[in-house]
């Protein structure tokens, strides 16, 4: 049985490039999120949060199991956590109007 020696690096590591993929795609300027309600758009950045929280937990955990090298947790632990940056900074921008 073929097992796989760094599934926390690569659940981060995908978790990463899908929360950026769906940060641009659904917070972008002419998204469809955008014509809803702020209390809605703020529940939809907020749940979306979740997504880089949960890549920078993984990200932790791979490099407490030195599953890589520790440049490649760090990098992943690094660009979840500016998803999760950027998020905040619009959640914010959405609260301040």
């Amino acid at each position: 049985m073929n097992r796989v020696k760094n599934p926390f690096f690569q659940w981060s590591l995908t978790i990463a490039l899908l929360s950026g993929v769906l940060t641009r795609a659904l917070l972008g300027t002419d998204s469809p999120i955008a014509e809803l309600s702020l209390g809605l758009q703020g529940t939809v950045v907020i749940l979306l949060s979740l997504l880089p929280v949960t890549g920078i937990v993984l990200g932790v955990m791979s490099w407490k199991r030195k599953e890589l090298k520790v440049g490649w947790s760090v990098i992943v632990i690094v660009l979840n956590g500016i998803e999760f940056l950027l998020i905040l900074v619009h959640l914010f921008s959405l609260s301040a109007g």
